[in-house]
């Protein structure tokens, strides 16, 4: 076992991390020392970190798809190390902490992230066929989707306790210990809703004839659904048009939410966000968007309009 690991993991949880989170931290410094082949982390140097953070950045292969790791992911790994052996300094464990100057490589947020159009999103609905039982199931996870924001990971673990129909709303586990809040669940989300719960759901678990779990989505085998199974889900659909994946529909609704009105702090309660700039991230605005706005709104251009406008 790794020097305090277990205790790190509860210092996490005690700081407000998720399980999730506290869990995927413990995972990362495992790897590491599987990659270094010792648990005796005294012995660690700067120049191992170093070989580490290369070996990361062009050597690493994802273990299903064979690819290299996104920034994003790089980053991450690097950032828990440094928490990590900061956390080892501090318990005297170690009189140095490798990962001290160590810099971490810069990801780009939101850059590659296309924003749906809202015709994009009515042809992306009508694709599935209602009328089957996974064809309803498979709109009713385009609309929660796009609805309530969720992560993909936030949806495949939300569980039917945690769906009150009555009041319509929902109460999702924040995958990356975010603010919790309660999310409604719009009018033409809670009639599939309905229906699924009512039709589809039971009779997928009667055909498998194996005990119901507590999620409330569910694949053709009753299992619970993964991200693997979101983003699969998302490639019968999208006619090849890759932008469109389920944390594309996360950005496109706090952007459309934005755009038609929406204060930035309920978007920011919505996406279950600590930070403001966070989200403010998310809800970039385009340069026709802030052209229409200036137009629309400045007072200077509504006194040009009205001088300009032909009198009777």
């Amino acid at each position: 076992m790794l020097p305090l690991l277990n205790e790190y993991y509860d210092k996490l949880l005690a700081e407000g991390r998720s399980l999730r989170t506290a869990q995927g931290n413990a995972l990362y410094c495992r790897y590491f020392a599987d990659w270094y082949g010792s648990e005796d982390m005294r012995k660690v140097s700067r120049e191992d970190i170093e070989r580490y953070k290369i070996y990361l950045m062009t050597g690493h292969k994802t273990r299903y798809w064979a690819k290299r790791l996104a920034d994003s992911s790089i980053a991450n790994r690097l950032y828990v190390l440094k928490g990590y052996f900061k956390f080892l300094q501090e318990r005297k464990v170690i009189f140095f902490d490798p990962t001290l100057d160590l810099t971490v490589p810069t990801v780009r947020k939101f850059s590659n992230v296309h924003l749906l159009t809202e015709n994009e999103i009515r042809e992306l609905f009508q694709k599935p066929d209602p009328s089957t039982l996974l064809g309803l199931r498979d709109r009713l996870i385009f609309e929660l989707f796009y609805t309530t924001a969720l992560r993909s990971g936030e949806l495949c673990w939300l569980k039917l306790s945690e769906v009150d129909m009555k009041e319509k709303y929902i109460y999702p586990s924040r995958s990356k210990g975010g603010r919790e809040c309660a999310i409604p669940i719009m009018n033409s989300t809670h009639g599939l809703l309905e229906k699924y719960l009512a039709g589809v759901r039971p009779e997928i678990v009667k055909k498998i004839r194996k005990p119901d779990i507590p999620e409330l989505l569910i694949t053709r085998r009753g299992t619970r659904m993964t991200p693997c199974n979101m983003n699969q889900l998302f490639q019968r659909y999208r006619d090849g048009k890759k932008h469109i994946h389920p944390h594309a529909l996360r950005h496109s609704c706090a952007t459309h939410l934005l755009r038609h009105g929406a204060d930035i702090r309920n978007i920011q309660a919505l996406l279950g966000h600590n930070r403001l700039e966070t989200t403010q991230g998310y809800t970039k605005l385009t340069i026709s968007d802030l052209k229409d706005f200036h137009v629309k709104f400045h007072p200077r251009e509504k006194l040009y309009r009205k001088a300009r406008k032909p009198t009777l």
